[in-house]
C-alpha cells in the first residue's frame, strides 16, 4: 500500500546532459545548386549590353538586315535560357524552404514538449520559422546570390572603359555605405517593433480563447481598447521602422538612377571625345544597373532582412537545446506498479521558492491517492510534476523504477494517464482524441469511454464519436470535453491513471461510474492519483495527501472522509511535515 516517509533524504535529479546541437542547416545542396543557377542568370545578363552593343556598333554601321536578324535570334534563345535558370533557382529556394520546414519542425516540437518552456513558446517558435521560410520561398533571399557578382560586373565595367568603371565603384562603394546607415538607424527600432506586434498579437489571441467570458460580461469594448493600445503602439514604432527603411530604399533607388544617368552621359561624352563608340552608351548603363540592382534590392527590404535575421538567430538557441534532438531511445517494457517520489520538491518553472516542501513517497499498485487541500496550495502543480510536463526543482519521482523526467516521453506515455484540469481537446474526431492520435481501432476508444461511464455523454454529440472537435470544429461543453479527457486519460490501460478535479464537471450518474470505474482500475493493479474537493472521490481513496503552504500530511481515507463530513476527527498519526 502506502509507506509515508516524510522530510526524507533529499536526492537531487540526475543532471540534464548538455551537448551541442547543430542547427538544422541541412540545405546546403539547395543553396549550392541555387548558386549554380546563380551563376548561368548574371552571365546571361550580359547578353542584354552585348546586344546593344552589336546593334549600335554593328548593325547600324554596316546596314545589315541579316546581322540584325542573327544576333537577334541568339539574344532571344540566350534570354529564354535566362527565363529557365531564373525559374529554376528560384523553385529551387522553394524547395529548400519546404525542406528547411522539415528539418525545424520536429525538432521545435521536441524542445518544446520535452522540456518546460514559456507558454505560447511553440506558437513563437513557429512564427520565427514561417519568417526564415518565407525569406527563402518568396525570393528575397536573391539579391544576396547576386551579390558577389557586382564586382564582375564592374570588371567588365572597367573593359568598356576605365571612367566608365570608375563610375561604378563609386556608386557600389556609396550604396553600400547607404546600406551601412540603415542598419545602423533601423535594427534597433525594428526589433522594439516586432515585439510590440508579436504582444498585440498574443493578446488578441488570448481574448478570442476568452469569447465566451468577454461576450457574456460585455467585455468586448474594454478588450478592444486594451487591444488597441498595444496596437497602436506597435504601429507608431513599426511607421517610425518604416519612415526610416522607405527614405534610404528611395535614396538607394535615386541614387542609382542618377548614377546610371551619369553612366549615359559619360558614355556620350566619350563617344564626342572618339574614346568609345555610340553602343557604349546604353551597355554602360544596364551594366551599372545591373551591378548596383543587388544593393539597391537589400536596402530596399531592410526590414525583412531584419526580421529574418533575428528569428533565426532566436532559432538557432532554440534547435541548439540537447532536447531538440534527442538520443535514441529503447522502448522499455510494461514497468512495475511502484511510484516513488525520492526527495521531491515541487517548484513553478522559472521560479526559486519551492510552493510545496520536499518529501518522500511510495506507492504500490492497487492504491488510489486523493490530494486534497485549499486552492493555490500547489495541487496542480504537484500533479504537473508527477506527470513529467514540469521539472522537479529538487529529488525525482519513479515509476517501476525508471526516472520519469529522464524518460522519452514518447515510451513514457504509453503507461501513463492524464486528465488535466482544463481539458484542450486537439482538432479531429472525438474517437482521434480518446486514442491519442495513434490510429487505435476504434472499438477500443468506444470500450474504454464505456468502462469510465462517459459513452452516453459522448453518443449525445452531434456525430457522436466521429463529432469533430478542436478548432474548426463542434463546440463542446466543459462536461463534453471531460468525458472525452477522461476516456483519453485511461485509453490504452496506463499504469499510472493520474486526474486534476476529474468530477468537477460532471453529473451524478457519471461520477458513480467513474467510482466504478477506478474502483476496477485499482483492483486490476493500477495506481490511481486524484487532486479533487470532490468527497464522493475522496471517500474510495486509501489514503490523502493534505496540502498546505507550510506542511504536506498524509491522512487515511477514511478518517479524511469523517472529518471533512463532520463525523469525525481526522486521524494525522505519524504524519507531519
Amino acid at each position: 500500500m502506502i509507506s509515508p516517509s516524510l522530510q526524507g533524504s533529499s536526492q537531487n535529479a540526475p543532471e540534464v546532459r548538455a551537448a551541442s546541437v547543430s542547427t538544422p542547416g541541412r540545405m546546403r545542396p539547395f543553396l549550392l545548386v541555387a548558386v549554380l543557377f546563380s551563376i548561368v542568370v548574371n552571365l546571361l545578363m550580359l547578353v542584354s549590353p552585348l546586344y546593344m552593343l552589336q546593334v549600335y556598333d554593328r548593325v547600324l554601321t554596316s546596314g545589315s538586315v541579316e546581322t540584325l536578324i542573327l544576333v537577334s535570334v541568339l539574344a532571344g534563345g540566350l534570354m529564354v535560357t535566362y527565363v529557365f535558370a531564373e525559374s529554376a533557382r528560384r523553385h529551387v529556394l522553394s524547395l529548400g524552404a519546404v525542406f528547411l520546414r522539415q528539418q525545424m519542425g520536429r525538432k521545435l516540437f521536441n524542445v518544446n514538449f520535452n522540456r518546460t518552456s514559456p507558454e505560447g513558446a511553440l506558437r513563437k517558435d513557429l512564427s520565427d520559422m514561417g519568417v526564415v521560410q518565407s525569406f527563402y520561398s518568396n525570393g528575397l533571399a536573391l539579391p544576396f546570390f547576386d551579390l558577389p557578382f557586382t564586382p564582375f560586373f564592374l570588371m567588365i565595367m572597367f573593359l568598356v572603359h576605365p571612367l566608365i568603371g570608375w563610375i561604378g565603384v563609386a556608386g557600389a562603394v556609396l550604396l553600400f555605405l547607404i546600406a551601412i546607415l540603415a542598419e545602423l538607424s533601423t535594427r534597433g527600432r525594428e526589433q522594439f517593433a516586432q515585439d510590440a506586434e508579436r504582444t498585440a498579437q498574443n493578446f488578441a489571441a488570448d481574448v478570442a480563447e476568452q469569447r465566451s467570458a468577454i461576450v457574456s460580461m460585455g467585455m468586448a469594448q474594454s478588450a478592444f481598447e486594451d487591444w488597441q493600445r498595444r496596437k497602436v503602439m506597435a504601429d507608431t514604432l513599426s511607421l517610425g521602422t518604416s519612415k526610416a527603411t522607405n527614405f534610404f530604399g528611395a535614396f538607394t533607388r535615386g541614387t542609382r538612377l542618377v548614377l546610371q544617368m551619369g553612366a549615359l552621359g559619360t558614355g556620350g561624352w566619350l563617344v564626342l571625345q572618339q574614346q568609345a563608340t555610340p553602343g557604349v552608351i546604353i551597355a554602360a548603363s544596364i551594366l551599372l544597373g545591373r551591378a548596383l540592382a543587388p544593393i539597391d534590392q537589400c536596402v530596399g527590404m531592410w526590414r525583412q532582412i531584419i526580421r529574418t535575421r533575428k528569428s533565426w538567430r532566436e532559432l538557432k538557441s532554440r534547435l541548439n537545446d540537447p532536447d531538440a534532438t534527442p538520443d535514441p531511445f529503447t522502448p522499455m517494457p510494461r514497468p512495475d506498479a511502484r511510484l516513488e517520489f525520492v526527495g521531491l520538491q515541487v517548484a513553478i518553472p522559472g521560479a526559486e521558492q519551492p510552493i510545496l516542501p520536499r518529501f518522500n513517497l511510495s506507492l504500490a499498485g492497487g492504491t488510489m491517492l486523493a490530494i486534497a487541500g485549499p486552492s493555490g496550495t500547489g495541487k496542480t502543480s504537484l500533479l504537473q510534476t508527477l506527470t513529467g510536463v514540469w521539472s522537479p526543482q529538487e529529488g525525482q519521482v519513479t515509476l517501476g523504477g525508471r526516472d520519469l523526467h529522464t524518460w522519452n516521453i514518447e515510451d513514457r506515455g504509453r503507461f501513463l494517464g492524464y486528465l488535466p484540469q482544463n481539458v484542450d481537446l486537439l482538432p479531429g474526431s472525438v474517437v482521434e482524441n480518446i486514442a491519442r492520435f495513434t490510429g487505435a481501432d476504434g472499438t477500443d476508444a468506444v470500450q474504454v469511454a464505456k468502462d469510465c461511464g462517459v459513452h452516453e455523454l459522448i453518443s449525445g454529440l452531434s456525430d457522436g464519436y466521429d463529432t469533430k472537435v478542436g478548432m474548426g470544429g463542434m463546440h463542446v461543453s466543459a462536461g463534453q470535453a471531460q468525458a472525452v479527457g477522461l476516456a483519453r486519460a485511461l485509453f490504452g490501460d496506463p499504469v499510472l491513471i493520474v486526474l486534476d478535479e476529474p468530477s468537477s464537471n460532471l453529473d451524478s450518474f457519471t461520477v458513480a461510474r467513474l467510482k466504478k470505474s477506478l474502483a476496477e482500475k485499482r483492483a486490476a493493479g493500477r495506481i490511481v492519483i486524484v487532486a479533487t474537493h470532490d468527497v464522493r472521490l475522496i471517500k474510495e481513496a486509501d489514503q490523502v495527501l493534505v496540502l498546505s503552504k507550510q506542511e504536506i500530511k498524509l491522512v487515511a481515507g477514511e478518517a479524511y472522509y469523517a472529518a471533512v463530513t463532520g463525523r469525525d476527527v481526522m486521524d494525522q498519526k505519524g504524519v507531519s511535515a
